[in-house]
């Protein structure tokens, strides 16, 4: 006789009750970003039997730590545009600087060609003024040398003030101090931004760090980094306080 073929064997139906404690024991094994999932899948299986207070809290906590990583990346993003704007402020002090001192130094460089010149003539007028002193020298010539010393002595002042060109040596001398007032400004205002600039990168490092590592105290040393960065990048655009050590 054929024999007889078992028939099959099937496992168990497993329990709600059971689906729970083994979707609870793989929620706590894995990582923070999948315990959302988890805890869906979980409502969806278990449908009927109610969750524990335990699962309630924890699902609460995760939405709170996700939500405080959203509010560090915003002021990761805040960072970011603070330091966008103390470059900016940096650049243009550098530039600054350097602009007004090569316009500065062409000042300077016409007001010293207007000295030789106004040299020249004080000479020339000392020579004619010698001449005049000559006995037995005639009207006609004493005429001429009088008109040319008169000359002499007209464009001597204007080599030394011309308010109505301004390249006179009195506008000039002031034009190059102006410049170089603005010139110093700058200089002392681009130290205040490379102290903040490096500061609000560090305050951007120890913010990320504190998301990787979940240190609220990275995060507490990011804020006053990026507050007295804030600080010092204000006062690179206003110089409302001199420190002595940064300027």
């Amino acid at each position: 006789m054929p024999a007889e073929r078992a028939s099959p064997t099937f496992p168990p139906r497993p329990s709600l009750h059971g689906i729970a404690s083994r979707a609870k024991r793989v929620r706590l094994r894995a990582p923070r970003s999948r315990r959302f999932f988890l805890h869906g899948s979980l409502l969806k299986r278990s449908r009927g039997a109610g969750m524990e207070t335990s699962d309630i809290s924890d699902h609460l906590k995760d939405a709170h730590e996700h939500g405080a990583e959203k509010w560090v990346a915003i002021y990761i993003a805040l960072l970011a545009v603070l330091l966008s704007v103390c470059s900016i402020g940096g650049g243009n002090a550098a530039k600054d600087s350097t602009r007004t001192n090569i316009q500065a130094s062409d000042t300077w460089a016409f007001y010293q060609a207007k000295n030789m010149r106004q040299t020249s003539y004080k000479l020339a007028a000392e020579a004619l003024q010698l001449r005049l002193t000559e006995p037995g020298l005639p009207e006609a010539t004493r005429k001429a040398i009088e008109e040319k010393l008169a000359a002499h002595n007209a464009e001597i002042a204007r080599l030394e003030s011309d308010p109505a060109k301004g390249e006179g040596k009195k506008e000039l001398a002031a034009k190059a101090k102006e410049l170089e007032g603005v010139r110093d400004t700058a200089l002392n205002r681009d130290p205040y931004f490379d102290y903040a600039g490096a500061l609000l990168q560090i305050a951007v490092v120890l913010a990320s760090a504190s998301i990787v590592l979940g240190n609220r105290l990275l995060l507490v040393g990011s804020k006053l980094l990026a507050l007295l960065g804030f600080l010092l990048m204000l006062n690179g655009f206003t110089l409302a306080v001199n420190i002595p050590f940064i300027a």
